[in-house]
């Protein structure tokens, strides 16, 4: 019984951390299809605007402008439009960005069925088996986590675990304080 909770808490704990490196990764590549869709969306506007301009428009602004440096740089503008819509669509950041996020959100309902199985009084080899499998299954099943990744989400979720633990014991205190203590070493 207690190898059965043992073996419980460490797959629980392995799928903590996986479950903290998924959602990072996926916030990450959301933040940078955004950030991308964006940067998109805005030049493509600001080249349609320079696209139906007569670029005397612009004299007061730029004396020395011509009408062919204008038509080149609408033109530089339309290319970075469209390079970066290539970059879109061959990088997939929002593909992975799900990827990530819902093998997440498995790990989280596998964490919740690992607390249920703590909570029981009597874990049985078939109910431990059948946690095992799925574990595996999950992590066969989900995309890969880079090693820095990886090793940067396990230091914040250990990190968060030491603050918790210690807000429960010191409720008035506050998160930068406790992380000032820890980053002391006390």
């Amino acid at each position: 019984m207690e190898e059965h909770l043992n073996e419980l808490e460490k797959l629980k704990g392995k799928a903590e951390k996986s479950r903290q490196a998924n959602f990072s990764i996926s916030l990450r590549n959301e933040l940078k299809r955004d950030l991308l869709h964006y940067t998109i969306l805005l030049l493509s506007s600001f080249v349609a605007l320079l696209t139906f301009a007569d670029f005397k428009i612009f004299l007061p602004l730029l004396p020395n402008i011509v009408e062919v440096e204008f038509k080149l740089f609408v033109g530089i503008c339309a290319s970075l439009v469209f390079f970066l819509t290539l970059t879109e669509e061959f990088m997939k950041w929002g593909e992975k960005s799900q990827q990530h996020d819902q093998t997440g959100k498995l790990l989280t309902s596998f964490i919740r069925d690992c607390d249920s199985l703590l909570k029981k009084d009597n874990v049985t080899d078939e109910e431990v088996k059948h946690v095992r499998a799925r574990y595996i299954l999950i992590n066969e099943t989900s995309p890969s986590i880079p090693d820095k990744v990886f090793l940067k989400s396990k230091r914040e979720y250990l990190l968060k675990k030491e603050i918790s633990k210690r807000l429960d014991k010191e409720p008035h205190k506050s998160i930068r304080a406790i992380k000032r203590e820890i980053k002391k070493g006390g």
